[in-house]
């Protein structure tokens, strides 16, 4: 009987090795999203250096390579992802380590210890992204991480592509099996292991400028930059009829202060305390919104809500903040006025920051609006004339030419005349100010795509929009959008593809856009059912017992009795294959060799194929070698390929149940 193998001493051959390699990629691809390019070309560099050495010398890397790695590597994590304490430094030191591991990986434990590692680093990228993509992706690893442990356990065998090939895909089909007895019990703690009411740890996305692009500061070109990214921010579900597009604008920041250059939230927002909007009650829209993480505190109801949900509020200028940062996707249910007045009574000390310019900044713009009123124009003459010089000669572009900071406005309005809606929104609320008008600059979303097969719009990154709201007297605020008066099919349409055809994509049109809608709703419900599958929703799974808000010992309860049955259900999932070889003359003979032949030292294993584990056998066994391959071989044409009559079948059946090693 061979002596058991030294896991320590044991060195693994060239193919395991390969196939470490690759499954350590696909687990750096998946984070391929956020790590630094840099970075991420360099920990392939380090996977390639080994293989390349490998496959050049068949030995492991002298530790005067491995030592400038490491001190690399760890160098390069810090220095381009911030803390290891952090989320993004913490997993790029975790993929950095498990690279080096891989460069002085050379025997049995290494390889197992790596993939152990891998295991947990696959799951690390739900930290980043959990959308149904990232999921079957992040299954699809590990199911290759399993594939390669079982590699492992035949280091020794395994020589060539053909047995690679058999071994690989018995792995698979053996963790299929595995996977498919283990779900019922995952299903059952997954609904009823009693969950925490709030992620256990935020992720820190950059909380200035978040996943959404929406800041809380606004400066020319920031959203230009987003038309490109079709990346949804929210998804909308109306309870009743659906306003056109040209209404659908999704309200975020109010940035009020202008410096010159940028503009920003005031420093001194306040609470709706008696929320100054006046609107009539038929004239309400009611609807559910499903935020994305954006790692901030804005939703972004439909202009103007009315009242904040529970663990939000509600700011006297209209914009809606959450209490916590969203940091897992967030289902809300939200009341919007569609034609209500802000403001018809000043709060103090409002109009005048929405008045304030500072000295010396822009003064060809300052110049043109003081000439306006002196001509003696009201506020919607001033207004008019504004918007009729956009009109006149500016053009609407995704790709507007840089400004200068100090004179941006001036800038705009002289001399490149051609800009994005932040562009418009700015200096038409410039303008507006220099002619004693109190303006602000709005930030949020514009339209959206109808999902006609989920029957809801989705509002993507590219949706980002800007534009100006100014104060006149007895109507309050009032929404003004400068872009309409050089792209109305920006406005009409509710998106940038009809304004510019350069902004098309193609899958937005034809095939490809029914098989978006119809993958996209596939997503949401991924988003709602597992993702959204939160306490409270928890609690309520036992309703149809009776039970309206379990507690957690009633979960607890739920728990076990779900996990016996599963338990069960896996045990007789796993025993009836045995039953079935029972009834099988042919199989049962056949285990019955196989376990001859591991009393002598050459046991079977579980994802071995027939031929191969008879020419290992033959190999350990030499006096018996030319029965054992004749009863391999014949067994594998009659059960694989070709037919057999009964009379073969019980001639090798006979020759199975006699065979007895010398």
């Amino acid at each position: 009987m061979p002596l058991p193998v030294n896991p320590a001493t044991t060195r693994l051959s060239a193919l395991p090795l390969y196939a470490i390699g690759a499954v350590l990629s696909a687990a750096l691809l998946a984070h391929a999203v956020w790590l630094p390019w840099p970075l991420l070309i360099f920990l392939y560099a380090l996977i390639g250096n080994k293989v390349l050495w490998q496959w050049r010398f068949a030995r492991a890397l002298p530790w005067w390579l491995r030592v400038p790695s490491f001190v690399l590597a760890v160098t390069a994590a810090v220095a381009s992802t911030g803390s290891p304490l952090s989320r993004d430094g913490g997993v790029a030191l975790l993929l950095a380590l498990a690279a080096l591991k891989y460069q002085e990986t050379q025997t049995l434990r290494d390889g197992r210890l790596l993939i152990a590692a891998l295991l947990f680093i696959s799951m690390t990228t739900f930290l980043f992204d959990q959308n149904l993509l990232v999921s079957i992706y992040t299954v699809t690893v590990t199911v290759a991480a399993f594939a390669a442990m079982t590699l492992l356990r035949r280091h020794d065998d395994v020589s060539g592509l053909t047995e690679l090939r058999s071994t690989l895909l018995g792995a698979v089909r053996g963790s299929g099996r595995l996977a498919l007895a283990a779900l019922p019990l995952a299903v059952v703690v997954f609904l009823f292991f009693p969950r925490l009411g709030q992620p256990l740890w935020g992720a820190p996305w950059n909380s200035s400028q978040g996943k959404t692009g929406i800041g809380d500061e606004l400066r020319p070109g920031m959203i230009s930059k987003l038309w490109a990214d079709d990346t949804p921010a929210f998804r909308v579900s109306f309870d009743g009829p659906i306003p056109p597009p040209r209404e659908l604008y999704w309200r975020g920041p109010v940035l009020l202060s202008f410096d010159g250059q940028s503009w920003r939230r005031s420093p001194f927002e306040r609470l709706a305390d008696g929320y100054p909007l006046t609107f009539d009650d038929d004239r309400v829209q009611r609807y559910d919104v499903l935020m994305e993480a954006t790692d901030q505190h804005w939703l972004f109801p439909l202009d103007l809500p009315i009242a904040a949900p529970r663990g939000a509020r509600l700011l006297s200028d209209g914009q809606m903040m959450t209490l916590r940062n969203i940091v897992a996707p967030r289902r809300v249910q939200l009341r919007s006025a569609s034609h209500g007045q802000l403001e018809t009574t000043p709060l103090r000390g409002s109009l005048s920051a929405a008045r304030r310019l500072p000295p010396g900044n822009n003064p060809q713009a300052l110049a043109l609006a003081q000439r306006w009123r002196a001509e003696g124009r009201d506020d919607a003459a001033v207004m008019a004339a504004a918007l009729a010089l956009f009109h006149a000669s500016f053009g609407y572009s995704l790709e507007p030419p840089p400004l200068t900071p100090e004179r941006s406005v001036d800038e705009f309005l002289f001399e490149t005349q051609s800009g994005y809606c932040e562009h418009f929104a700015s200096a038409f609320a410039f303008l507006m100010r220099a002619a004693d008008i109190p303006a602000r600059v709005v930030t949020g979303y514009l339209g959206g795509i109808y999902n006609g097969s989920g029957n809801y719009w989705t509002v993507r990154n590219s949706d980002a929009h800007a534009w100006t709201e100014v104060w006149l007297p007895g109507r309050g605020w009032v929404r003004v959008d400068p872009t309409s008066a050089v792209a109305p099919e920006r406005i009409d349409r509710g998106n940038n593809e009809r304004a510019l055809p350069q902004a098309g994509r193609w899958y937005n049109a034809g095939w490809a856009a029914i098989w978006r809608d119809r993958f996209d709703v596939v997503s949401r419900w991924w988003r709602q059912r597992v993702v959204d599958f939160d306490a409270l929703r928890q609690q309520q799974l036992l309703t149809p017992f009776g039970i309206a808000n379990a507690a957690i010992n009633q979960l607890l309860i739920a728990l076990c009795i779900g996990s016996l049955a599963a338990v069960l259900f896996g045990a007789w999932w796993s025993l009836r294959g045995r039953q079935r070889h029972a009834n099988d003359p042919l199989l049962a003979a056949w285990h019955g060799f196989g376990q001859r032949l591991q009393k002598r030292g050459c046991g079977r294993n579980p994802n071995e194929d027939p031929l191969h584990f008879c020419q290992r056998a033959a190999r350990a066994l030499p006096r018996d070698a030319a029965r054992i391959l004749e009863l391999g071989k014949t067994f594998t044409r009659y059960r694989y390929a070709s037919a057999a009559s009964r009379d073969q079948i019980q001639s090798l059946v006979r020759g199975l149940r006699q065979f007895r090693p010398s």
